[in-house]
């Protein structure tokens, strides 16, 4: 036990860090729309999924990476199969993510 403790304490003092922020979309569940399989990420690439509100509200951009409040950083948002229709606040967001050099 004082083995695990130790490290999950050791795992917990890091920031995540991933390639790619995968945004599926505003009209689908998460859960729903990859019950079967996860999308298709090259191989050897680490990704976290993204909605809308995180988006609009949470990301923002430093030192060229797109950053969440959590500290975990990411170098894309790639648009799901699902995201080709989003809401325009969401396509203000995003562009305003390059605007700031994401």
């Amino acid at each position: 036990m004082s083995y695990l403790s130790r490290s999950c304490f050791l795992l917990q003092q890091g920031q995540f860090v991933a390639d790619i922020l995968y945004y599926f979309g505003e009209d689908n569940n998460v859960t729903f729309l990859y019950r079967d399989s996860l999308p298709q990420i090259p191989e050897g690439y680490n990704f976290d999924f993204v909605n809308a509100d995180a988006i609009i509200n949470d990301l923002k951009v430093r030192g060229g990476r797109i950053v969440a409040p959590s500290g975990a950083s990411y170098r894309i948002v790639a648009l799901g199969e699902n995201a080709r229709m989003m809401s325009l606040p969401v396509a203000e967001a995003l562009l305003e993510l390059v605007g700031d050099g994401a």
